[in-house]
């Protein structure tokens, strides 16, 4: 391998710099990125989870654990590289694809922030990334330029006295490398062991908008009172966005679904007490259809009871504060409609497809 040359330097201080930016604002990523649709993407069909973490690659990976234990690299080559033009360095090429799972990528020549919303304004998000990414460029520069004041022009020295800083920031940012399955249940365990936050709802992370880290990260830019309307703004969304989703899981429910299960279990009560009339005794055999009417009875029953306590949730939080009441989503009624839409899927299972008022997930999947 070649010595280290020199533009390579200047793309491992941003890159550390970028892993140190996102380690310490990770829970302000979340936030920019949140919303009460997003809460649902985040996780499933190539969308990244809600938990924070950079995918580097086989190759980025090797090279920073270098610099980790060695406090320097002999890895970097000038060969084999990206032409990243005037702006940018040039840079090693990545041997391994990108993780489609990982919510922050590098992709060969650039970091891809998958976790945005196809819907939400890209914004705030690149906002908050370049705000992380300057603040810990400021805090790395100042400590290299401390340890290389005394190097007095010398490249070879220069080089020496960088590789400690970086070694320092790597290591305290190392929590937020992750080269694997982001989908996996163990990454879920392993985050937490690592202390990285993991915000399933967005409104436990818009919180982050007034904490002393984000105030003083928008020292200069946003004063206090500007990032509390930010807050209100998007915790009032979120509680205005899961009303309306309520309201109509309720009136979808009242008017369409369980009018349909009604006649579905009418229709199977009646046939049931027809045949038990037409046929002898000796001839009828009820042990199974009694069971069968008691499934769909009881299912509807217990879809009934769900409506009326996400109903009855619904009313208790009206008087709340938009904060409370965004906790109150979070906490209680978003698990309470995902119990009540498992109830309403099986309902669909065993439904007459003639009554059931919406195409099938069977139907929409394999028919249409």
């Amino acid at each position: 391998m070649t010595d280290t040359p020199h533009n390579n330097l200047h793309f491992l201080i941003l890159m550390t710099a970028i892993l140190y930016g996102v380690y310490q604002h990770s829970t302000l990523l979340r936030a920019a990125i949140g919303s009460a649709s997003n809460d649902y993407r985040l996780g499933g069909h190539e969308a990244p989870p809600a938990i924070m973490s950079i995918y580097l690659g086989e190759e980025l990976e090797t090279l920073l654990n270098e610099i980790e234990e060695k406090g320097n690299s002999t890895l970097i080559s000038a060969k084999n590289c990206y032409d990243l033009g005037a702006i940018l360095p040039d840079l090693s090429k990545d041997n391994t694809d990108r993780n489609r799972t990982s919510p922050f990528a590098f992709t060969g020549n650039k970091f891809e922030f998958r976790a945005v919303g196809s819907s939400s304004n890209p914004a705030f998000p690149v906002t908050v990334l370049n705000l992380a990414v300057a603040e810990s460029l400021h805090l790395i520069l100042d400590e290299i330029e401390f340890h290389t004041d005394q190097t007095k022009g010398n490249t070879e020295a220069i080089s020496k006295a960088i590789f400690p800083v970086l070694q320092k920031y790597l290591k305290i940012a190392k929590a937020i490398r992750f080269t694997g399955d982001n989908y996996h249940e163990d990454w879920i365990k392993e985050a937490q062991k690592r202390g990285l936050p993991n915000f399933k709802c967005s409104s436990e992370a818009f919180l982050t908008l007034t904490h002393p880290k984000t105030i003083h990260l928008f020292d200069q830019i946003l004063t206090f009172q500007e990032l509390a309307g930010r807050q209100k703004a998007l915790l009032e969304t979120y509680t205005l966005n899961m009303t309306i989703e309520i309201n109509l899981m309720l009136d979808m429910f009242k008017t369409q679904i369980l009018p349909a299960v009604f006649n579905y279990q009418t229709a199977i009560a009646t046939s049931y007490l027809r045949c038990k009339q037409t046929l002898s005794s000796h001839q009828f055999h009820s042990i199974e259809q009694n069971a069968w009417i008691k499934e769909i009875n009881d299912k509807i029953e217990e879809s009934i009871k769900c409506c009326k306590e996400i109903e009855m949730l619904k009313e208790q939080i009206t008087l709340l504060t938009v904060q409370e009441k965004a906790r109150v989503f979070g906490e209680k009624i978003i698990i309470k409609m995902e119990q009540f839409r498992a109830i309403v899927d099986e309902l669909e299972v065993i439904c007459d497809d003639a009554l059931w008022p919406f195409p099938k997930y069977r139907e929409l999947l394999f028919m249409i």
